[in-house]
């Protein structure tokens, strides 16, 4: 008896790690992976900005608006993008120069899902700015 109730746990606790791991793999696979760049000092216009982002990386709804990577403390989703208000300076060139973020901000200019809601994990990967 206590032989059988031994393999039984050991199945059972062999099936509960398998499908642990195998739910977190799908979780990685529905997570949105987004391209981030920082922004970087630049011109437009003739003129100079100190944070010029590629024009795709800002979206207008009533306002105009980026996606912010950031750093969370989960273990299963350690970044999160939320939605920043910013005010655009300048557009030309396929560049917007913004003015509400701070200095090393990950803005995100690619997304491979549409980014909906306040804070959303995603998976990121970066590029320099242009």
């Amino acid at each position: 008896m206590n032989r059988t109730a031994g393999k039984a746990i050991a199945v059972f606790l062999l099936l509960m790690l398998f499908f642990t791991f195998a739910s977190h793999h799908l979780d990685a696979l529905r997570t949105p992976r987004v391209l981030c760049v920082t922004p970087a000092p630049g011109v437009i216009g003739g003129e100079r900005y100190d944070a010029v982002m590629p024009a795709e990386a800002v979206y207008l709804d009533k306002e105009p608006y980026v996606y912010v990577a950031e750093d969370t403390l989960s273990y299963f989703y350690p970044v999160a993008v939320r939605r920043a208000t910013v005010r655009v300076l300048a557009t030309g060139d396929g560049l917007t120069a913004v003015d509400g973020l701070y200095r090393e901000a990950r803005v995100v200019r690619y997304a491979d899902r549409a980014l909906a809601g306040g804070t959303i994990p995603v998976r990121v990967w970066e590029e320099e700015a242009p």
